[in-house]
């Protein structure tokens, strides 16, 4: 649907509106806008998740931490100084 009008100076401007061109653009437009709210509403609440668990999470894992202190006091786990040291270069490294 097109219309089209002359200036009432009869300048001979026309103007035009509408149009399938314009109503095919404006339905991707909306289209495309409504896809892009979904993603960011699913991007949201799977957002949403993860902060719930980890502030459901403790940051350290105190059982874990005293199986390896017994463990070590036990003389059952031995540590490989350098390689721990070269481990701990490397992820300081990545962070920078």
């Amino acid at each position: 649907m097109s219309s089209s009008r002359d200036t009432p100076s009869g300048g001979g401007l026309t103007l035009k509106t509408g149009g399938r061109a314009g109503l095919k653009s404006r339905r991707q437009l909306r289209r495309k806008k409504r896809r892009e709210f979904v993603q960011l509403h699913v991007c949201s609440d799977l957002l949403q998740r993860v902060q719930a668990v980890t502030a459901s999470t403790p940051d350290v894992d105190y059982e874990k931490v005293e199986q390896i202190r017994l463990a070590m006091e036990r003389g059952e786990l031995r540590l490989d100084s350098e390689r721990l040291a070269r481990k701990l270069i490397d992820f300081e490294s990545d962070l920078s």
